[in-house]
């Protein structure tokens, strides 16, 4: 009798985590290029699979809130469907995560609906043991999204870049730009790009900024990055409020956070986030920092971006989230950075 009731139930788990609909999909012709807001995992798992708390799990558990940010934002957005079939819609997305039955196995696939996509495919004889094989693959995971996103993000701005970079050349550093980020502010060693959009409930900007400077050691503190950011900020970037000037609001140094991403032997570089403020105006959000430390040159590049999202009303839709969403843009723009060699 148990072995039939253990039958059953995996039965009956094998049909929540399926649902309705083809689960491998189909490919038809010629496969089109990945195209979708940034950030954003379509999940396959059935209603009552989702329902039954797979979908508190993979909001609360398996996709945290993005560092560095006030008003909490997810890491990622999602979408859930019962079966690629019924997400025919979304088969442009990037970044899938399908459900299924069987041993307790992850497999990655690429180019299954959209070229540039990878699906990753989660099976298991229960719910707890798919949750745990998602938990402890998370970084590949998310790293595979991460760059599916950046892949895309170029291929939709390729050949929309500015021609030239005098001011960075002097400097003697490159970043790949896009048109739409417009050169607000010029001198020896500073350059400010800014990107700006307004429609009817919300005005949103990105910036960024970068300074360089000689600097002969093989390390930074933490607060002497937030010092050369500040300093930056009190010199460079102003708002139309007299006396005004940005600095990093250290009311909030709970979200602040800092780390090494690189060290060489001839660079390393710092990633900080947190909150930004405007002394003497209202204005504030999240930046995204980078220092560089060219240890052949002895020289420091620092990189900010910051982002400002006002709104008459809620400024997150359901999926689409406009401060992590420039903030991912800024770091995909950092990505692109070469030490030109000695500055001209």
């Amino acid at each position: 009798m148990k072995y039939i009731l253990k039958y059953f139930v995996s039965i009956l788990f094998s049909i929540l985590i399926i649902g309705c609909g083809d689960s491998k999909g189909e490919k038809k012709g010629p496969l089109l290029k990945v195209r979708a807001p940034l950030n954003q995992i379509i999940v396959i798992a059935s209603e009552k699979t989702w329902d039954a708390g797979f979908k508190t799990f993979v909001l609360d558990s398996l996709i945290q809130p993005r560092k560095g940010m006030f008003f909490a934002e997810p890491e990622f957005s999602v979408r859930q469907f019962p079966s690629l079939a019924t997400a025919k819609s979304y088969k442009k997305f990037p970044n899938y995560i399908v459900l299924a039955k069987g041993d307790e196995n992850i497999q990655f696939e690429e180019d299954v609906l959209a070229k540039g996509q990878t699906v990753v495919t989660v099976s298991g004889e229960s719910l707890q043991s798919i949750e745990k094989t998602l938990i402890d693959n998370k970084p590949k995971i998310f790293k595979q999204f991460h760059q599916n996103d950046e892949k895309m993000w170029l291929a939709d701005n390729a050949g929309k870049y500015h021609d030239s970079y005098p001011e960075l050349d002097k400097m003697g550093i490159f970043f790949r730009v896009p048109l739409s980020y417009i050169k607000v502010k010029r001198e020896k060693d500073f350059v400010h790009y800014q990107y700006d959009v307004s429609d009817k409930t919300r005005n949103r900007s990105a910036n960024l900024t970068v300074i360089t400077k000689p600097y002969g050691l093989d390390s930074i503190e933490l607060e002497d990055i937030i010092g050369l950011r500040d300093l930056t900020g009190r010199k460079y970037v102003k708002s139309s409020a007299e006396g005004s000037f940005m600095e990093t609001h250290r009311l909030l140094d709970d979200y602040l956070h800092s780390e090494v991403i690189k060290d060489t032997p001839d660079e390393k570089v710092y990633k900080t986030v947190g909150m930004w403020s405007m002394r003497n105006d209202i204005k504030g959000g999240a930046f995204v920092n980078y220092v560089i430390i060219d240890k052949k040159q002895d020289k420091l590049f620092m990189f900010d971006g910051f982002t400002f999202v006002s709104s008459s009303g809620n400024t997150n839709t359901p999926s689409v989230f406009y401060r992590r969403d420039l903030l991912t843009e800024l770091e995909f723009i950092f990505d692109s950075y070469k030490i030109l060699g000695d500055s001209k």
